[in-house]
């Protein structure tokens, strides 16, 4: 039997130290049970630690890149929505353009339906500029790539792929096509109308144009400018013409009694009647006449009743200064049978200088002064008014017409001597002159008689989408047509601002002399763009009486030029490739980017006057800098670094898609404009496909990412997930050997208590 000991109870520090080992094993275990894991701590296994929460990351990356292509199949869903509207957009396109092709419509027509392709292109270029998701623009082409370029006027990128990064050099040269030419119909005057212009190119730096005639008989005519200092031909009076009716013994007048007028005159005497007496109607023996006196200023004054005297003599009195018309200048005048009615127009010229210039009218041999009407105010500029005086030999009436001279601003020295350029003076059915009024034009009219300008009518000219508005009205000369519809292009729709001067004159003209090539027809108007390809074609719309009125053909097709851009490193100057397009745009040589050139590079216009025609010549080398960084969409789809899925969004606004052009005023551009929507939706449904097939992509990727972190998942909770079953074995285990070592440790306790024993 071994020895009781008190200071030292063995067997209790041994049931002690197994109860701790008890209660330690039930505290791990208990902590298990109460968190499900079986690592708590680094302590409960280490290196099953490290590798849980190495694995935990990879769970939560997986996580995180399912929800990333989740996010990414949103926003490629968000873009797809998106086109599917461009889509619909387009298709309603389509329908208008095979519309406005029927010839069953009207222009006006197709101008209504322009305006719904205006707004459908508008909102076109609106979803590409408004589509974002969380901010980010998707359809403007920043969903791929970011350019820049130093001439955005001239040179433009069109995103349509994974671009090539870079700056780049572009040499753009040009091999000039040809312009569009339009004319209208040959413009004529109606019935009763007149209308007067020049018939020579001579002298028109000093005349601008002859307006406004009134009561001027038909026929060509000499118009002698005088300049300041030039004297008068003579200074007296002579008949011009007469009316002498079968039997009478009409002269002409040969002399002139008394002082010559102080202006230059017409006067007119006509028979009026006969004294009682006068049974022959002998001049001398009693007869009653009128006359009428018309001065250079356009003053005519009435009929004033005068007898001819004994002699044969009127007296006509012009601003106090005494003209004496004499009948005959023989002594025998009882011989001269005069009948009622006999009209004798003669002319009565001043023989004073001119102090600033004149102007008189002649016939195209020089001869028979039929207007010797002289200009007292400077002609240098402004206009003059001349007065044109006339007498029907055949009927006897009297006509006072008039017409406008204007002047060249211009105009500083006419010259000493007299010059001749030639006008001339057109009636019904003779084609109109530049200053014809649209009223008296008529082409102007319909079938029924009908004024169609009897209202101010609006004319359109359209180039692609941009349309300019001019109106037109009764008192609008068929030269001002032609100014309204050059200013309209050059002004309001900007082609041809950069052209020189004489190009800009052109651009619209009408014809009053016939010339060579496009100006061979006189009395039309030629309609020709400053601006080669179809970049420059030029359209016309308007009521369609005012279209039928017009009458406007191409007679010349535009062509394309040939451009030719030639890529290069902006830094290195190594060669990349090059290319030569007819549409302007450059395709494949920089990966991912279209680059559109403006029709105007490398060509200029200039006017050549041997042909009548715009000439376009090629100009020097180009030389443009573009800019283009990578900017496409990157979906992190994977738990580790780089794993990524890279994706583009192209550029899908009008421009892009080859509309923004769209025009369907007229059949011929409605049936240009149904291939080119074809060609549009073509883009949207490869872009639209492109989208779906990386929304398919995603999908997939989700399903696999969802297994992998299924399957990660389970690999983890191996490792560190507890055995909720074995765990509690172990716990009722570790309680009960608790329990049993408490019990022990309490028997243990109770030994030295024999010590006592022996005590008593």
């Amino acid at each position: 039997m071994g020895g009781i000991f008190i200071n030292t109870n063995i067997m209790a520090i041994d049931t002690q130290i197994n109860l701790g080992k008890a209660n330690d094993a039930l505290q791990v275990s208990l902590k298990r049970l109460a968190s499900g894991l079986r690592i708590n701590s680094a302590a409960d296994d280490a290196s099953g630690l490290a590798i849980s929460e190495k694995m935990r990351a990879q769970i939560s990356g997986l996580h995180r890149a399912t929800l990333n292509a989740q996010d990414g199949i949103s926003l490629l869903q968000t873009a797809e929505g998106a086109l599917k509207e461009v889509h619909g957009i387009l298709q309603r396109m389509r329908e208008l353009a095979v519309q406005a092709a029927n010839g069953t419509l009207t222009a006006t027509d197709r101008v209504e339906i322009q305006k719904e392709i205006q707004q459908l292109k508008a909102e076109i270029d609106r979803i590409s500029t408004a589509t974002e998701f969380n901010t980010k623009k998707l359809l403007n082409g920043d969903a791929a790539a970011l350019w820049s370029t130093d001439a955005p006027n001239k040179v433009e990128a069109i995103i349509r792929d994974v671009v090539m990064e870079g700056n780049f050099k572009l040499q753009v040269s040009a091999t000039p096509g040809q312009n569009q030419v339009m004319k209208t119909d040959i413009f004529t005057l109606r019935e009763g109308a007149i209308g007067i212009g020049l018939v020579t190119t001579s002298y028109t730096n000093e005349i601008k144009d002859l307006a406004d005639p009134v009561a001027v008989p038909a026929g060509k005519y000499k118009l002698d400018l005088y300049s300041a200092g030039a004297s008068l031909p003579d200074g007296s009076a002579s008949a011009v013409a007469k009316y002498a009716q079968s039997g009478s013994g009409w002269t002409d007048v040969v002399a002139v009694k008394g002082e010559s007028a102080s202006k230059t005159a017409y006067i007119a005497v006509r028979v009026v009647g006969f004294a009682s007496s006068n049974t022959s109607h002998v001049a001398s023996a009693g007869v009653s006449v009128e006359y009428k006196i018309i001065t250079m200023s356009g003053g005519e004054s009435d009929w004033i009743a005068a007898t001819v005297n004994s002699d044969g003599v009127v007296t006509a009195v012009i601003d106090a200064a005494g003209v004496v018309v004499d009948f005959n200048s023989t002594s025998n005048l009882t011989n001269i049978t005069l009948n009622e009615g006999d009209t004798l127009l003669v002319q009565a010229t001043t023989s004073a200088a001119f102090t600033e210039g004149g102007v008189r009218v002649t016939d195209t041999a020089g001869t028979s002064l039929l207007s010797p009407i002289w200009d007292v105010k400077n002609i240098s500029t402004g206009s003059t008014d001349v007065y044109f005086v006339t007498l029907d030999t055949e009927t006897g009436n009297l006509n006072v017409g008039t017409f406008k001279v204007d002047w060249q601003d211009s105009i500083t020295e006419i010259g000493s001597d007299p010059t001749d350029p030639l006008f001339e003076i057109v009636g019904g059915g003779g084609v109109a002159t530049s200053t014809t009024r649209l009223r008296d034009i008529s082409k102007f009219y319909d079938p029924d008689g009908n004024f169609i300008l009897s209202t101010p009518q609006k004319l359109t000219v359209w180039n692609g989408p941009n349309s300019y508005d001019i109106y037109l009205d009764a008192d609008d000369t068929i030269g001002e047509v032609a100014q309204k519809i050059r200013d309209a292009i050059v002004k309001g729709l900007g082609l041809g601002t950069d052209a020189p001067a004489e190009v800009q004159r052109h651009i619209a003209e009408y014809i009053s002399i016939p010339g060579k090539n496009e100006s061979a027809v006189k009395g039309t108007i030629v309609i020709r763009s400053p601006m080669v390809g179809e970049a420059g074609e030029i359209t016309i719309s308007g009521d369609e009486n005012l279209i039928k009125a017009l009458s406007i053909e191409v007679i010349q097709e535009a062509v394309n030029p040939q451009t030719t851009v030639e890529v290069r490193n902006a830094h290195t100057n190594d060669y990349i490739g090059e290319d030569t397009v007819s549409d302007g745009v450059l395709r494949g040589i920089i990966k991912g980017v279209d680059v559109k050139i403006s029709p105007e590079v490398g060509i200029n216009v200039e006017w050549d006057s041997n042909n009548d025609s715009f000439k376009f010549v090629s100009a020097d080398k180009e030389t443009f800098y573009l800019h283009v960084v990578d900017y496409s969409i990157n979906f992190h789809i994977g738990a580790n670094q780089n794993q990524v899925m890279s994706t583009v969004i192209g550029r899908m606004d009008t421009v892009a898609l080859g509309v923004d052009n769209l025009l369907v005023v007229d059949a011929k551009h409605a049936e240009a404009a149904i291939s080119k929507v074809d060609r549009a939706i073509q883009i949207v449904s490869s872009e639209r496909g492109k989208i779906g097939a990386i929304i398919n992509r995603l999908q997939k990727t989700i399903s696999n990412l969802n297994i992998q972190r299924e399957n990660m998942m389970a690999s983890e909770s191996r490792i560190r997930d507890l055995d909720m079953a074995a765990e509690t074995s172990e716990f009722t285990k570790y309680q009960i050997l608790s329990q049993t070592a408490m019990a022990m440790l309490a028997q243990a306790n109770t030994i030295p208590q024999q010590v006592l024993q022996l005590l008593r």
